[in-house]
C-alpha cells in the first residue's frame, strides 16, 4: 500500500505535456483500430472499452500535469473524447467534446488521416454549434480554461481547468460535461494520508498494550514470553511511525494539491 502510493505522488509530481500526448496517441491508436471493427460489427459500449481506458489515462496525464497547457493540445484532448464517443456510440457526448474542441482551438481540425472527409464524426462537428459560457469570479486572474486565460468556464461540456496554487505551481483537472472534475489528485491522498494515519495510531495503541504485558511477564519472570512481547512492542512502534510519517505526507499532498 505504502509503495502504491509513493508511486502515486511521484507520478503526481512528475507529469509533463509529452505524458499527455502519448496517451492521446494510445486513444489515437484505438480509434484507428476499432472504428473498422466497428463498421462490420458494431457493438456500442463494449467495442469502447480499449479507448475509454486508454482515455481514462489522459485524464491521469492532464490531472498531474503542472504547467501551462497549450489551447492545441486541449482541443486534441477533447477531440479524443469525441473519437471514444464515436466508438461508442454516444452522440451526446461526443458533440460536446467536438464543441470543446473547437472552443479551445478554432482554427484546429480532426486529423484528416483518421477521420476522412466522409466520415459520419464530420456531422458530428456541424451539430456543435456555439458554445455558452458562464463567468466564474472565484477562479484567480492567472486561471486557464482549455489552455486560454479566462474566468468564464463553458456550461454542460467538459473542458481542462488550470489554475496556480499559493506555491505557484499549476494544478490541472479534467471536468466532464455535468461539471465533475476528475479529480485533480486530492481525493485519493486525503483518504489514503487518513487511513496510514488511522493505522499509525493502531499500531501505536498495540505498542502500547504489548509494552505493558511485557513489564508484566518480566516481573514474573517469564523471560521466553517477555522476550516475544518486546520484540512486538518494538515492532509496533516502528510500523507507527512509518506509517503516522507516511500519512502526513500523503496527507500533506493532498491538502497542498
Amino acid at each position: 500500500m505504502i509503495v502504491t502510493t509513493l508511486l502515486m505522488t511521484r507520478d503526481v509530481l512528475a507529469c509533463e505535456e509529452a505524458d499527455v500526448r502519448n496517451a492521446l496517441s494510445a486513444v489515437e491508436g484505438a480509434f484507428r483500430t476499432l472504428q473498422s471493427v466497428k463498421a462490420k460489427e458494431p457493438r456500442g459500449r463494449q467495442l469502447a472499452t480499449p479507448a475509454e481506458l486508454a482515455l481514462t489515462d489522459v485524464h491521469r496525464a492532464v490531472d498531474c500535469l503542472e504547467s501551462p497547457m497549450s489551447a492545441q493540445l486541449a482541443g486534441r484532448v477533447h477531440a479524443a473524447e469525441a473519437l471514444t464517443a464515436w466508438l461508442a456510440d454516444d452522440r451526446p457526448r461526443g458533440v460536446l467534446a467536438l464543441r470543446s474542441m473547437l472552443s479551445a482551438n478554432p482554427w484546429g481540425s480532426l486529423p484528416m488521416d483518421l477521420i476522412p472527409p466522409e466520415h459520419g464524426l464530420r456531422v458530428w462537428i456541424a451539430e456543435a454549434g456555439e458554445v455558452e459560457t458562464l463567468w466564474d469570479p472565484s477562479l484567480s486572474k492567472w486561471a486557464l480554461v482549455d489552455g486560454l486565460p479566462t474566468r468564464a468556464i463553458p456550461v454542460g461540456q467538459p473542458y481542462v481547468l488550470q489554475h496556480r496554487r499559493g506555491s505557484g505551481s499549476i494544478r490541472s483537472e479534467f471536468v466532464d460535461a455535468a461539471g465533475k472534475s476528475s479529480g485533480g489528485g486530492r481525493a485519493p491522498f486525503l483518504v489514503t494520508g487518513l487511513a496510514l494515519g488511522v493505522a499509525g495510531l493502531g499500531a501505536y495503541g498495540g505498542a502500547w498494550a504489548t509494552n505493558g504485558a511485557y513489564h508484566d511477564a518480566a516481573d514474573q519472570a517469564d523471560w521466553t514470553r517477555a522476550t516475544t512481547l518486546h520484540t512486538t512492542t518494538n515492532a509496533l512502534a516502528i510500523g507507527s511511525v512509518v506509517a503516522g510519517g507516511f500519512g502526513l505526507g500523503v496527507l500533506t499532498v493532498g491538502l497542498v494539491k
